[in-house]
């Protein structure tokens, strides 16, 4: 039974009884796997465990972000209690697809976790016998498990056998992976080849890292790039703007911290109904429900600035992609000022060509590893700094930069 609470909603005049869910504060869920790449028309199998619940131990899951987004275009999802069954779309609107998958508790539904997905499209081999692993790549935690499945054409005999090139852990016959249950962060190969032509074969990779708390929102990851991309932007609450509106500044997490106070401050403008007072503004464009769930948990849960991540995991510069690696590193951190209307200095980095052109004059790696005589970025000013990129993502764009600044 779903726990409550009853409290009064003012709407208008008039007060209505509503109820309010119980925060439950030892429950926590994760999901397996925590993300993961697979080609299209490929089937993914998650799993979740939910502990810290008072009587209700039941789960749903459902798809995250899919506001105007036609049905199915996502994929399938079949839930069955503590696991699913994704399926991903036959055919792509456009690739890669990101989607997000997310598990949540029954009993107090403000706890869920959530499984990003990226859908990559496949392409043919003409009729030739090929081999292909799904998912081609997941992160999963210490002791979890991750099921692939390899996917045989162009000949009858489609049994495969299953091995581990590097790292630790176990695999089955049937192609299920065991992470120890004490693994520290590693990158482990798996590889199928065929019974009936061993030099036939095709690798997935597992990630294996610890998480912190999967129910812990991080503030570099998930709260300040709702910031940077949506309030502070070119003529707004930025460093950049000489008179930001009410003199206010939200670039920093200190500032953001201090602008909400005591009393929610930045919870209550982003939820007025007033369109006076409602930010961001209705010229711009409106916060999604997902993202402030996010500011939400984040102020119930101490506006905390902690790492999200395994410190010890390894950075993985290898064989990096553009648009799955490094564009996303910019959209998250950098486009709020440097978008496609009025970007500061006339530096767009929304697009390749952009990021491209600013690397290649060394100017992008001089400004995020606040090089002088570069200027820093993110955008700082004295007194109030924004801190650097983590190491990793400044590595990502040096290997990148370094490999020709490839638009894959």
């Amino acid at each position: 039974m779903l726990l409550i609470a009853l409290g009064f909603v003012k709407s208008g005049c008039d007060y209505s009884l509503v109820e309010e869910p119980v925060i439950i504060p030892g429950l926590k869920i994760s999901v397996t796997p925590q993300t993961a790449q697979l080609q299209k028309g490929t089937t993914l199998h998650l799993s979740a465990v939910i502990s810290g619940f008072k009587s209700n131990g039941d789960v749903t899951w459902e798809f995250a972000d899919t506001a105007g987004l036609a049905s199915g275009s996502t994929g399938q999802l079949t839930a069955n209690a503590l696991t699913a069954l994704y399926t991903a779309p036959a055919t792509l609107a456009t690739a890669p697809l990101l989607v997000s998958i997310r598990v949540r508790s029954v009993e107090d539904t403000s706890r869920y976790a959530t499984a990003i997905l990226t859908i990559l499209d496949s392409t043919t081999n003409g009729g030739a016998t090929s081999l292909s692993i799904a998912p081609l790549t997941v992160t999963i935690a210490p002791g979890a498990t991750q099921q692939f499945t390899a996917s045989v054409t162009g000949i009858t005999d489609t049994a495969v056998t299953w091995r581990i090139v590097t790292g630790m852990g176990m695999i089955s016959a049937s192609g299920l992976y065991a992470a120890p249950d004490n693994a520290p962060s590693q990158t482990v190969v798996i590889e199928a080849a065929l019974v009936a032509d061993p030099s036939i074969t095709a690798r997935a990779t597992v990630n294996i890292r610890k998480p912190i708390d999967p129910n812990l929102v991080c503030f570099e990851r998930d709260v300040m790039p709702i910031f940077a991309n949506n309030c502070a932007v070119s003529g707004c609450h930025t460093a950049s703007n000489p008179n930001p509106p009410d003199g206010i500044r939200l670039d920093t997490y200190a500032q953001i911290k201090a602008v909400n106070g005591n009393d929610n401050e930045i919870l209550d403008v982003i939820t007025e109904d007033d369109s006076d007072k409602i930010m961001p503004p209705p010229d711009r464009k409106a916060l999604t429900s997902t993202q402030i769930d996010i500011i939400r948990r984040w102020i119930a849960q101490g506006l905390k600035n902690e790492p999200c991540e395994d410190t010890s995991t390894v950075c993985d510069t290898l064989d990096l992609s553009f648009a799955l690696n490094i564009q996303p590193i910019f959209e998250a951190q950098c486009t709020g000022c440097h978008g496609n209307i009025n970007p500061e200095r006339g530096i767009n980095l929304t697009t390749h060509a952009g990021i491209r052109a600013v690397a290649q004059t060394g100017q992008l790696v001089g400004s995020i590893t606040h090089t002088s005589p570069y200027i820093p970025m993110p955008y700082s000013i004295p007194g109030a700094p924004r801190e650097k990129l983590d190491d990793c993502s400044i590595d990502k764009i040096k290997a990148w930069i370094n490999a020709g600044s490839p638009n894959n």
